[in-house]
């Protein structure tokens, strides 16, 4: 039987809920959402109001917002060090930095225009 390899995505949702007995969660997406909350709600009332008014075009505006959540969840994924990791996993990576192993978790945060 072969195994599933297991993709950042379901790796992302591993670490944002923790899996129960096993690892703890460390969210990163909800905490960059909450965290910037305002921040958030006026990007998205000034943006509309220039789709609204003929100053940018949705597809800009829509470009904008992901380019700024993107760059709040890497961000996030770098601030995230609790709770730290077990003394074995810090000895097989080699590092403390519960979130980054290699770096393709956080350098494949992107977002997507459908």
């Amino acid at each position: 039987m072969s195994k599933t390899p297991l993709t950042l995505a379901h790796l992302g949702m591993i670490h944002e809920f923790g899996v129960p007995g096993r690892i703890p969660a460390r969210p990163f997406l909800n905490i960059a959402i909450e965290n910037n909350r305002a921040m958030l709600q006026a990007l998205n009332r000034d943006l509309l109001l220039k789709v609204l008014h003929g100053g940018m075009t949705k597809e800009v505006a829509l470009g904008k917002i992901g380019a700024v959540g993107q760059g709040l969840i890497q961000k996030q994924i770098r601030l995230t060090v609790s709770p730290p990791n077990a003394p074995s996993t810090i000895k097989r990576k080699g590092s403390s930095h519960p979130l980054i192993d290699t770096g393709q978790m956080v350098q494949n945060v992107q977002w997507e225009r459908e």
